[in-house]
């Protein structure tokens, strides 16, 4: 179990790192399995992989778009081949005015064992409850709307 909990805090460190200092498109998706679901907040669900990918690419093409995140537990099955994890994320970007927004919330990441490599199969966001209620549709009407 340790070696599994250890293995996942690197993947998701790996990853965290992609998104906010790589940016590269490919890397950030190699952490999805095919069929991943994305749940952002204050937008449908994004599902598969080229959604996903197709997703990432119009977040980073947002003005000053940035993110990370770190997950604080991981809860994993017996088996070692599911696993879940629970944490605090940030986006900030720059609204059609220009303003920097920073949008701070919590997620839970589903991640499974595929070919003896652990990808993410299934994120979703929900927005902190100490973020005005505006939030959520700003970050909504910066990005397309996107569907399976």
């Amino acid at each position: 179990m340790d070696r599994a909990r250890a293995e996942l805090e690197r993947a998701d460190v790996a990853w965290s790192e992609a998104a906010s200092a790589a940016r590269d498109v490919e890397q950030i998706a190699s952490f999805w399995t095919d069929d991943a679901t994305v749940i952002p907040p204050g937008q449908p669900p994004i599902i598969g992989k080229n959604a996903i990918r197709n997703y990432v690419t119009a977040s980073l093409k947002i003005p000053g778009f940035s993110i990370h995140w770190k997950t604080t537990r991981f809860t994993i099955a017996q088996d070692c081949d599911l696993a879940y994890g629970v944490g605090t994320n940030q986006v900030s970007f720059n609204d059609e005015k220009g303003d920097r927004v920073t949008l701070r919330g919590r997620a839970v990441t589903i991640w499974q064992k595929e070919n003896g490599r652990t990808p993410l199969s299934s994120g979703t966001e929900v927005l902190d409850p100490r973020e005005p209620a505006s939030a959520s549709p700003k970050l909504a009407r910066m990005l397309p709307l996107l569907s399976a």
